[in-house]
């Protein structure tokens, strides 16, 4: 069996023929470039010389004959190797080893501009990606600051009033923990049947105005009554928990990542809610933000509704 070996370059070089314990050693000097091609009469085609070298360095040493095991064995590095200089004539195959190795080359460079592509379209959809999260994230804080303005005025609002007709217009020196979260309660009611009254009519209400947010349906119009009542209907039951204490900030919690996670409310049903720029209203929003908490806290709205009902 013929032991020659050939090695071709990607600058077209071929060099050989080897005997293939000295292009073992060769190669383990490192005398040929790293994507240099190697050619056997068993193999049939050029294949990878490194992948050659690593499958018969992983080989068990019952598979190679005793005359091919070789000690690594570091030469000194030379411009070419000495045992064959390029006039030695290839086979016919290796004839064509500049042509393949060009070919080889263009495959390669093909691969690396689609690699890059991929890199490119990949780094912009990671920046989409971020950019899309950010925007979402921020359009459900917007989504839960315009409830909270709805439901701490209007909610209260009503709910004060009605816990005044029927209490005697409690001051807050009189009104207890239980009292104040059963008047919270209260209000998440009040807000659910009056919040499905103003997006029927209006697709909007006093908070979600603050902060740029309107209801609209497929159409692009407001949703009418029908389908506001089971929108709010379905917020008041997934979204705050019917207001109660050890539930509702529960329910917001997984509301808000079902939101952040599908890009819509589990009660929207097909609804949408439309964001767009507030301008100056930001700081309207913020002051009437800490002006309802202040409220709440303090007790104003017992006060306020003593004063409608008196």
């Amino acid at each position: 069996m013929s032991d020659a070996w050939y090695v071709a370059e990607p600058d077209g070089n071929t060099w050989g023929p080897y005997v293939h314990q000295d292009l073992l050693r060769a190669a383990a000097a490192q005398m040929f470039a790293t994507n240099a091609l190697v050619w056997h009469v068993d193999f049939g085609e050029w294949q990878p010389l490194a992948k050659h070298v690593a499958r018969v360095s992983l080989a068990p040493p019952s598979s190679v004959p005793p005359r091919e095991v070789i000690q690594p064995v570091v030469l000194p590095r030379v411009a070419k190797p000495a045992i064959q200089d390029k006039t030695s004539k290839p086979p016919p195959l290796a004839a064509h080893a500049p042509k393949i190795v060009a070919k080889d080359r263009a495959q390669i460079e093909s691969l690396l501009r689609q690699a890059d592509a991929r890199k490119a379209a990949t780094d912009v959809s990671v920046a989409q990606s971020a950019k899309e999260s950010s925007r979402r994230l921020f359009w459900v804080t917007k989504r839960l600051a315009a409830r909270y303005v709805d439901v701490m005025s209007l909610g209260l609002l009503g709910a004060s009033a009605w816990w005044a007709a029927t209490e005697g217009a409690k001051g807050p020196e009189s009104q207890t923990l239980p009292e104040f979260w059963m008047l919270l309660s209260m209000a998440c009611a009040v807000w659910f049947v009056v919040e499905s009254l103003l997006i029927g009519l209006f697709g909007t209400t006093p908070g979600k105005y603050l902060f740029g947010l309107r209801v609209r349906d497929e159409r692009g119009e407001v949703p009418g009554l029908a389908r506001a009542f089971g929108r709010s209907f379905h917020l008041y039951v997934r979204g705050i928990a019917f207001g109660l204490l050890f539930l509702t900030p529960f329910a917001i919690f997984i509301a808000g990542a079902q939101t952040l996670h599908k890009g819509s409310a589990p009660w929207d049903g097909g609804l949408t809610v439309e964001d767009e720029a507030i301008g100056s209203r930001w700081q309207v929003s913020a002051f009437m933000i800490v002006v309802l908490w202040i409220a709440a806290v303090e007790g104003w709205w017992l006060d306020l509704a003593a004063m409608l009902v008196h």
